[in-house]
């Protein structure tokens, strides 16, 4: 996976969430509040205008905005399934 996809990731969750908080791809975005519903619609448009991926249905199970690390490995299959 490429590290590029986490740390622009957690660039974008940081400077929007406006968090003093140290996170990292481990970081869990549920449990520390970083992640409400307004923070997950921008973070969707956010990753649909960088990669030019669409998350469907079945991709918005909490299990896959747990964490940076989990959002990033659906980004990675989202990219590899558009590109197949």
């Amino acid at each position: 996976m490429t590290p590029d996809i986490r740390s622009t990731l957690i660039e974008f969750i940081t400077t929007e969430a406006a968090t003093p908080t140290k996170m990292t791809s481990q970081t869990d975005l549920i449990e520390t509040e970083l992640l409400d519903s307004l923070m997950l619609m921008d973070l969707l448009m956010f990753v649909e205008q960088t990669w030019g991926v669409s998350l469907m249905g079945h991709d918005f199970s909490p299990a896959h905005f747990r964490t940076v690390e989990k959002l990033a490995e659906l980004i990675e299959s989202r990219r590899l399934y558009k590109s197949a």
